[in-house]
């Protein structure tokens, strides 16, 4: 009789570790060194965004540093980072869009980076124009409501371990906007 009573004492010790230890590794998990946020084109009952083919209205991403060190991130006009910021778009019905900016050539290419201090931001002008693609495509309409959420991503490479350049995703919040088409 004390066998079974010692084995069932040993296998809920057993689980108490394992649950301590899971709960210890999920508490070291990192925290993003980044806050990402979107400022619409305008802002009146609810914010607007535009996507044309042609004078398409800008609109901004922010990324703040939240971290307590400084932080280098690509430059978007070079390879390394000119797609890190891509969308995802809710439409009411539901279906999820990607937008992101479209593959080029770089004829001039060079690893320039950005360092964000401490609590500062880097503000990135959006302009949703031909150099965009959008996966599938989002039906045209004069004003669709849209569940809209930033993105930042940049993949890790030699190029971001020689010099020091933060690499992994970010996510904003999902934004309720309007976005306007023409």
């Amino acid at each position: 009789m004390r066998l079974p009573l010692l084995s069932f004492f040993r296998a809920l010790i057993y689980v108490a570790v394992l649950l301590i230890l899971g709960a210890a590794v999920f508490a070291a998990s990192p925290r993003a060194p980044f806050e990402i946020s979107v400022v619409p084109t305008t802002n009146r009952d609810v914010g607007t965004i535009t996507m044309a083919k042609n004078n398409p209205r800008d609109f901004y991403v922010i990324l703040k540093n939240v971290t307590d060190k400084p932080i280098s991130v690509w430059d978007d006009w070079n390879s390394w980072g000119y797609q890190g910021i891509s969308f995802e778009v809710t439409t009411p019905d539901g279906k999820t869009s990607h937008i992101s900016k479209r593959n080029q050539g770089f004829g001039r290419n060079g690893p320039s980076r950005f360092i964000i201090q401490p609590g500062e931001s880097k503000v990135f002008s959006v302009r949703l124009d031909e150099s965009w693609e959008v996966q599938p495509p989002i039906q045209n309409a004069d004003n669709t409501p849209i569940g809209l959420r930033a993105i930042y991503e940049i993949h890790r490479t030699p190029e971001s371990d020689k010099y020091k350049v933060w690499a992994g995703r970010v996510e904003s919040k999902q934004y309720q906007f309007d976005l306007q088409q023409w």
